[in-house]
């Protein structure tokens, strides 16, 4: 669980910094930094999705029976 905290925070850190980044020098390829900052979203809320499968599938099974 705390890792992926440490994995969130993280990420917040890289974000800021590249918005940071992209403020300062508008001419860098932005739109593979933003790819970039979507496949790392998407691992994180795979990883997510992955620790947390028995309690998802918990919940989904009380909400749909």
């Amino acid at each position: 669980m705390t890792s992926i905290f440490a994995a969130l925070q993280t990420l917040s850190f890289v974000v800021s910094d590249r918005l940071a980044a992209v403020k300062e020098n508008e001419k860098g390829a932005t739109m593979v930094e933003y790819a970039l900052l979507v496949a790392a979203i998407a691992a994180v809320v795979a990883t997510a999705v992955a620790a947390f499968t028995d309690d998802l599938t918990g919940l989904f099974e009380r909400i749909i029976p």
